[in-house]
């Protein structure tokens, strides 16, 4: 007896069987794939107090996705990530900073990084002061105890225009979003290990804030660190390739994720009247009036970025050792 020709296959066999590969594939990824517990908001911890602020821990994402918002079936399925937007529509609510905080707040954007960190100093001065938030990249939030001190510490610029670039009365309006990102710089090569080619890297993602301290008596020349300000919240990760000699280098800038705070934040509570004089960080006070007299012209040492990126274990001033351990 002769069988007729095969019938076609059943498309929920097709289907089946897809799906066996996507499950098989699914689970070969999931021995290697180690999931985490979520953890409390980060802890932060003191590194060299009032000058270069301090870090949290790092960042734990939930148990359903992996870094970079891309969820397990994206890495696993491999599918490119790409950043959505979502929209949150307040028709009802009803502010309270404005009423709570009232008309005696400045918004103040520091001159640069140094200005930032060393503010500590410029708060020991203002006798009316309340206390400082910190606002992300550059600003901060000044509480005063009054409107006619708000008013009397502006009209006088010469007690700040040494530390910031601008001063103003808060009415509530919203700030230009930017934040700091530290960086840390792997793959430059040998012949080109100069802090002047790894300051022009940190510049093609923002706006160089720490410079490079690149030396050729530096004994690690795997990896370097920067400190750059940037106008967006995405996570740095960028591949950036030099061109030099007909020779093509693969560098990467990838951005440490641990929370940072200027170390004179104390929290989410305005200092009170009885602590207004703000430890002092230790850094002299800028002055202004030409490039010779930048707060940046005095970089910290190696040792000190070490500590500035949380490395308790951080080598000495005197020993300029780039590509310590800095993140948790």
């Amino acid at each position: 007896m002769t069988s007729g020709p095969a019938s076609p296959p059943c498309p929920l066999n097709v289907w089946r069987a897809t799906w066996d590969v996507r499950d098989h594939q699914m689970h070969a990824a999931a021995k290697d794939f180690k999931f985490k517990e979520s953890v409390p908001a980060p802890k932060f911890e003191r590194i060299n107090p009032g000058k270069f602020g301090r870090f949290g821990s790092s960042t734990t994402w939930n148990t359903n996705h992996s870094g970079m918002g891309r969820s397990f079936k994206d890495v696993v399925l491999n599918s490119s990530f790409q950043y959505g937007e979502k929209e949150l529509i307040l028709n009802s609510f009803r502010p309270q900073a404005l009423a709570v905080w009232g008309n005696d707040v400045l918004i103040g954007r520091a001159i640069d990084l140094q200005s930032l960190c060393g503010l500590g100093d410029w708060a020991m001065q203002i006798h009316s002061l309340r206390g400082m938030r910190y606002l992300g990249g550059l600003y901060v939030m000044i509480h005063l105890s009054g409107t006619m001190h708000a008013e009397k510490i502006i009209s006088e610029s010469q007690s700040w225009d040494a530390w910031f670039s601008k001063l103003y009365r808060w009415d509530g309006k919203s700030i230009p979003y930017e934040r700091i990102a530290w960086l840390k710089v792997f793959g430059v090569p040998p012949i080109l290990w100069d802090p002047v080619v790894i300051n022009q890297l940190g510049e093609k993602v923002g706006k160089l804030l720490s410079k490079s301290e690149a030396s050729l008596s530096d004994q690690n020349l795997s990896q370097d660190c920067l400190a750059v300000l940037v106008s967006d919240g995405k996570l740095i990760y960028e591949k950036i390739n030099i061109r030099w000699e007909g020779k093509t280098f693969v560098c990467w800038l990838v951005e440490d994720t641990r929370a940072w705070a200027p170390d004179y934040v104390t929290g989410g509570d305005v200092v009170p009247d009885s602590e207004a004089a703000v430890p002092g960080s230790g850094t002299s006070v800028p002055e202004s009036g030409g490039a010779d007299g930048s707060p940046m012209d005095d970089r910290p040492s190696r040792g000190e970025m070490e500590r500035r990126m949380g490395n308790s274990n951080a080598v000495p001033i005197n020993e300029k050792l780039h590509g310590k351990k800095i993140w948790g």
